[in-house]
């Protein structure tokens, strides 16, 4: 219990504390929700090059995530809340249909996140054609979320390996509620009066 007010003081982590919306914010009630879970059976032959997969996540590493948008927050007078979106990263999109893989980067995309699309027969931008075993999961390096709309049982084998990596943790989607995973929230929150006044305040007094 940290006593944030709902609405106005949305809090929760990143990275290795937290991959989802902040409680209280105003995407945090979608967390709770499911959007639809398309189910492909993956092809998993040919098998593409862990080697041409890391290349291709080194390479889309590091560029500019600029913030998407910025919220001011309603809160108690003399206080100023300001909740902020960034894109995650680099987001593998895994298919398992190239059609899928061709979606889950248009989706990345239109949040500012760059996409990696690696799927059987996968064409476009920075597409890799081929089956990513899902056990690479452990070890390949700048992932910050996977989208993959397949199976049960594939999307069990892609949990697995996430979770037995070191570091930040990595969300797996499987449903088509993509856009809304892609980015991170933070908040600042300033007392304003703290601060050395509230000029807004002073300027109503006036």
């Amino acid at each position: 219990q940290i006593g944030a007010v709902v609405g106005s003081q949305p809090f929760g982590g990143e990275g290795l504390s937290g991959t989802g919306p902040k409680a209280g914010g105003p995407d945090y009630l979608g967390g709770f929700t499911q959007g639809q879970f398309p189910s492909h059976k993956a092809e998993t032959s040919p098998e593409a090059d862990f080697d041409d997969v890391q290349s291709l996540l080194d390479g889309l590493a590091g560029r500019a995530s600029p913030r998407l948008r910025t919220l001011d927050l309603p809160g108690p007078t003399g206080e100023s809340n300001r909740l902020s979106h960034y894109p995650k990263g680099i987001v593998l999109c895994l298919g398992p249909t190239a059609e899928d893989a061709a979606e889950q980067a248009r989706i990345a995309k239109s949040v500012g996140c760059e996409a990696a699309p690696v799927a059987p027969g996968a064409q476009g931008e920075n597409a890799i054609p081929g089956f990513l075993p899902r056990d690479a999961l452990r070890s390949l390096r700048n992932v910050a979320l996977v989208a993959l709309w397949s199976d049960a049982q594939d999307l069990a084998a892609a949990r697995v390996a996430l979770a037995a990596r070191d570091g930040a943790l990595i969300p797996l989607v499987g449903s088509r509620n993509l856009a809304e995973k892609c980015f991170h929230e933070r908040h600042v929150c300033i007392d304003t009066t703290a601060a050395g006044g509230n000029a807004s305040l002073f300027a109503a007094a006036a």
